[in-house]
């Protein structure tokens, strides 16, 4: 794999995402970009792989409204018990949310080592980590704003129709 941080740039309606993939394909990390720090050292070289196309159409689709899972090829890289979060965390229906505390209990686990590999979760949008709140119902995912408007598009917020159709 290539030194350089990014290895694609995809746009969305809530800004940009790098992306990241393994020599197979498989989509190794999607995260949001702050598009005022963009710059082309923090992307390195632009590889337009055929996964980051069908990426690009499957992320598309997610803001449409039309695509509520994905099916592109991942692999993050994680430990055994980030493995087992990541995979709750795919189960909470589009649109839902789950408890941080009782995602805990039904892992078995403490709060903060969950709350912590929901941070640490590589894939924004493939991995929701935005339907994971609080005990005030707000995401705790680190992407911020951005999960908010998430969870509020899958939720059908007419509001955010505006934002999303000057993409």
């Amino acid at each position: 794999m290539s030194s350089h941080p990014w290895h694609f740039l995809l746009e969305s309606p809530l800004g940009p995402l790098g992306a990241r993939a393994d020599a197979q394909g498989r989509v190794t990390h999607l995260q949001f970009m702050d598009r005022n720090r963009l710059t082309l050292d923090c992307l390195g070289e632009l590889q337009p792989h055929p996964a980051f196309r069908f990426l690009q159409r499957q992320v598309d689709a997610f803001f449409q409204g039309t695509c509520r899972t994905f099916n592109v090829p991942m692999a993050p890289v994680a430990t055994a018990f980030q493995r087992r979060v990541w995979d709750a965390l795919a189960e909470i229906p589009y649109g839902g949310t789950l408890a941080l505390d009782l995602l805990a209990t039904r892992l078995g686990a403490e709060g903060p080592s969950v709350s912590q590999a929901v941070q640490e979760n590589p894939l924004v949008l493939l991995i929701p980590g935005h339907r994971i709140v609080d005990a005030h119902g707000q995401p705790i995912d680190r992407t911020g704003r951005q999960a908010g408007l998430l969870l509020g598009l899958e939720q059908g917020e007419r509001h955010l129709s505006p934002l999303l159709a000057n993409a």
